[in-house]
């Protein structure tokens, strides 16, 4: 049978304070104030609360920042999750759970207790759910979301009990905590402490005689930093020992990122202390907060909708693209559209807040990165190809386990050279000239101008605006991108075409990942299931699916258009003493490939010296002719396409 939840809201106005009224209110006639009855999953499920969102991208993963429920449990012999993502209170996500799979190279089988946390670490994003079993955690990180797979984040820990989370240092930060009710203490494992590892950062002593408290978390006095509290039955000396008696730490001071010096202090009720003691429920309710009760709204004017891509790829001829866009209004009012273009840095710089510590931590994670935070403190880092990437929060053990993360975008080199020229961007005017005509957005760069940017289109009613940014680059410079940070490769005949049945082709790249693009040029890695399945690393041109070796040749393609290399006729072998080998470009200046996939440029002196031109993959150094055919291979690429 269904699992029955009662929701106590009680909304004052000033969001500043938390209250149970004396009694189960349902039918109160003030909407933010009525109480609610719900039903969720089976008698056999976890029911827990969050910020749930269907979403399958971390920027699709958006909240109205209210909580709602979730459950997880077996059905007919198969875990699943149930969830809750628009307030409703039925369920209306309903996600298989795998077990038997290993994450991280712990071994997954399901059991644990259910809860959830903003652990994909964008922030004002929805929170994704994490399973406890006691010594191993298992966090939902990576895309598919709402569900754990062998892509997301596991690791064993030290801290035992029941599990919760939250920001329970106000670092902006989601923290984990649990409550061991034998030992009467919270343990805290604070993600400003080096990332979640399941240590134990912190420790509050607070509990109660017996073994049935359960603990709960919520920012209840909304300082941006998560309370903590025990649910407690069974009291003798009250009323009833039958009611369940809420105790609740309520943090106080500013943010100490890292401790528990906020929630660290005696239990102190007001009107003496910060604290709170409330009744509700009855001695075997499982006790759960949230923020269930928006304040009710008037009816409001409702923002434009745009419709329109995030991501244009444009030939490198085309100095104008027309995009198709449209804009709507629920209210039939009147749209006014424009538009307006920023370069990539400061669009990047803006919308994440994006900030250096003054220490780049250059090489901490083993791949020669250097690290920057964002507005909420979260930490990305930067690759030497120029790649931006968000930490994953995983353990790195260089050499054997170097930094992981999510790749947010590949800038050029020059920016992991001096990362303030993202750090430090300011908005300025970029050759390109961005107009609307109904419902066609015109986009026109200079000749000269080659560098991705963003085009922002604006929407507004007179009274709301909505806008959406659009990403353009070149086709060709975002597959020479995409080919050098990903070291991708044909790694198996025929592209493995449709293992997945998408009709999808499959690459490899570096570190041993596998990347897969679609009919429709969404190129995606590989989460490491049994399907077709990740997150979108790049949207391209269909022409990359149908013909996948202009992508995996990208970076040597764009060479041999530079320097229109040529061979001599010998590749005069380790002439220089480093076995090198070498060939010409079209003005006759001399270059030599070393084994490890190094182009130089050769100084003229004596040895194989010179500066370095690119890196390459070291299968060019095997066979060099490649390198200055590649044109003449891509142009038979291009031509078998009209066979």
């Amino acid at each position: 049978m269904p699992s029955s939840l009662s929701l106590d809201n009680h909304y004052d106005g000033t969001r500043t304070s938390f209250h149970v009224e004396p009694k189960f209110d349902p039918n109160n006639t003030d909407v933010a104030n009525r109480d609610l009855t719900f039903s969720m999953g089976i008698d056999t499920d976890f029911i827990f609360t969050g910020k749930h969102s269907a979403g399958q991208t971390v920027l699709a993963r958006t909240s109205n920042g209210y909580d709602k429920l979730g459950a997880y449990g077996k059905l007919s012999g198969a875990f699943r999750w149930l969830l809750d993502t628009n307030d409703d209170g039925v369920a209306d996500v309903t996600v298989p759970q795998a077990t038997g799979f290993t994450v991280s190279g712990i071994t997954f089988t399901g059991n644990g207790i259910p809860f959830a946390g903003n652990f994909a670490g964008v922030v004002g994003s929805a929170d994704e759910v994490a399973i406890f079993d006691g010594v191993n955690w298992f966090l939902d990180t990576a895309a598919p979301f709402n569900v754990i797979t062998s892509a997301d984040t596991a690791f064993a820990g030290v801290i035992r009990g029941l599990p919760i989370a939250g920001d329970f240092d106000g670092d902006g930060l989601t923290d984990l905590a649990t409550h061991y009710a034998s030992a009467n203490r919270f343990q805290f494992d604070y993600a400003a402490t080096g990332g979640l590892t399941g240590a134990q950062d912190g420790l509050i002593n607070y509990g109660f005689s017996g073994v049935l408290e359960r603990p709960i978390a919520g920012d209840l006095n909304l300082d941006g930093i998560t309370d903590i509290g025990l649910g407690v039955p069974n009291q003798d000396g009250l009323p009833t020992n039958t009611t369940l008696s809420w105790y609740i730490l309520q943090s106080v001071g500013p943010a100490a990122p890292g401790t528990d010096a906020n929630l660290n202090h005696a239990f102190s009720p007001v009107p003496v202390g910060p604290d709170m003691f409330r009744q509700f429920g009855n001695k075997i309710a499982i006790p759960m907060l949230g923020n269930f009760d928006p304040p009710p709204l008037a009816v409001a004017n409702s923002a434009p909708v745009l419709t329109a891509p995030q991501f244009v790829n444009t030939p490198e001829s085309s100095l104008t693209s027309t995009i198709a866009i449209s804009a709507s209004d629920a209210n039939s009012d009147k749209v006014a559209v424009s538009a307006s273009s920023d370069s990539l840095a400061w669009y990047l710089k803006s919308s994440l807040g994006l900030r250096s510590t003054g220490n780049y931590n250059e090489n901490w994670g083993g791949r020669g990165e250097k690290w920057i935070q964002d507005s909420t403190k979260r930490w990305y880092y930067i690759t030497p190809s120029g790649a931006l990437y968000r930490w994953d929060l995983r353990a790195v053990k260089v050499p054997t386990q170097l930094v992981t993360g999510t790749l947010i975008e590949i800038l050029d080199p020059k920016v992991h050279a001096n990362p303030a020229l993202l750090t430090n961007a300011v908005q300025t005017t970029i050759p390109v000239i961005a107009t609307i005509n109904g419902n066609s957005l015109t986009v026109t760069r200079d000749a000269g101008f080659h560098e991705p940017f963003v085009v922002t289109v604006h929407a507004t009613d007179g009274v709301s605006p909505s806008s959406q940014t659009i990403r353009i680059e070149s086709a060709t410079q975002t597959a020479i991108r995409l080919d050098k940070e990903l070291g991708l490769s044909q790694g198996a005949a025929n592209y493995s075409l449709n293992w997945g049945g998408l009709n999808e082709k499959w690459l490899a790249g570096s570190g041993k990942q596998w990347y897969f693009i679609t009919p429709d040029g969404t190129l995606r890695v590989w989460d490491r299931s049994k399907f077709a399945r990740g997150e979108v690393v790049a949207h391209l041109d269909p022409i990359f699916h149908q013909q996948p070796s202009l992508l995996v040749n990208a970076s040597v393609i764009n060479l041999d258009q530079t320097y229109g290399f040529k061979s001599t006729g010998s590749v005069a072998m380790n002439w220089g003493g480093k076995k090198e080998k070498w060939f010409q470009d079209a003005k006759n200046l001399w270059y030599f490939i070393l084994p490890n996939g190094e182009i130089h440029r050769w100084d003229g002196k004596t040895g194989a010296n010179g500066d370095l031109v690119s890196l390459v993959d070291t299968s060019y150094y095997t066979n060099p002719v490649r390198v200055y055919k590649a044109l003449d291979d891509v142009f038979s690429d291009w031509m078998s396409l009209f066979d």
